[in-house]
């Protein structure tokens, strides 16, 4: 009974013992850390739900990303802030709540490694556009600002590339563009456009054919039966991508839509494009077989050429 007791004495006095038995400066800052660290979190909370409205907002940079950006920084400030607190704090607790936490933290962690494919699955029910400068908003032109004072934000791009990384125009990208598409055609009815072999190597065909003539809107288009739109989503989301194809390319849009298509094609690669230098109230070339310098000069719009990448899709 006496050796229990002990034992019993033993495991009380290691539980409440502490490592440092008096108050810490870590506790004066602890509750300012905090409030400022959960502000800071609905603030990027408001900015992630708002993410894609901001992104259009018509200016040279994507105030989005640039505002998600800033809030982040400040953000990991005050987390490492609240860190160094919560860790002095934690060494000013007893043994037993340090064990305590220690196992609920751990098992917090297993349960977010166990359920980490819904909270990707949520995460990827938001498609965001994390490219820096704004987007085209044609499908036949790339626009955008080609100045000086726009080099340290492409600059700026290159080095937080690893940071937020943008949506990559691959088959993943073309998939998910797609399936909107075909959600739009049932809602009016038409049939949903399959992907074909025969249709990926025709615009693989046609992109090189165009290439040989790559300012010439839809060069050599004549060689094919297929209905075929260019587009350059660089750095643009499915979602945004085809909101701007709606109210800025129409023609393009409602050759999607056509009723006779079933199937679809596709191919992606670099190259040569037409940029707008600052504002032009044309934003989009109007058919095939159109100079597509010649045309926004005549639109007394300034250009200047880029490389970026080409989406050619035909469809039959």
């Amino acid at each position: 009974m006496n050796f229990d007791m002990r034992q019993y004495n033993n495991f009380k006095h290691w539980f409440f013992s502490k490592e440092y038995p008096h108050n810490h400066v870590w506790k004066n800052d602890l509750i300012w850390h905090s409030i400022v660290a959960v502000a800071l979190i609905i603030i990027l909370a408001i900015i992630y739900s708002n993410f894609n409205y901001l992104n259009n907002i018509n200016f040279f940079v994507r105030i989005g990303k640039i505002l998600f950006l800033i809030v982040s920084i400040i953000l990991l400030i005050f987390c490492y802030k609240l860190s160094k607190n919560l860790y002095y704090g934690f060494k000013g607790l007893a043994n037993g709540y340090k064990l305590i936490i220690s196992v609920v933290f751990i098992g917090v962690l297993i349960f977010i490694y166990l359920n980490q494919f819904y909270l990707i699955a949520f995460v990827s029910t938001y498609n965001l556009n994390y490219s820096l400068t704004n987007p085209s908003i044609d499908s036949n032109v790339k626009i955008g600002n080609d100045d000086d004072n726009n080099s340290w934000f492409s600059n700026t791009y290159s080095d937080i590339k690893s940071f937020v990384l943008g949506p990559q125009i691959d088959s993943n990208w073309v998939y998910n563009f797609m399936l909107i598409v075909n959600e739009e055609r049932k809602s009016r009815g038409l049939q949903s456009m399959k992907e074909s072999t025969y249709l990926n190597n025709v615009a693989n065909l046609r992109f090189k054919k165009m290439m040989e003539q790559p300012f010439i809107s839809h060069y050599g288009a004549n060689q094919y039966n297929v209905g075929e739109v260019v587009f350059f989503p660089e750095g643009v989301s499915e979602t945004s991508y085809i909101d701007d194809l709606k109210t800025t390319a129409i023609l393009h849009w409602d050759l999607l839509m056509d009723p006779q298509f079933s199937k679809y094609g596709y191919h992606i690669e670099v190259g040569p494009t037409i940029t707008i230098i600052g504002y032009c109230s044309t934003t989009e070339v109007p058919g095939p077989n159109i100079d597509v310098k010649e045309f926004f000069k005549q639109q007394s719009c300034e250009t200047s050429t880029d490389d970026t990448i080409w989406l050619v899709i035909d469809m039959s």
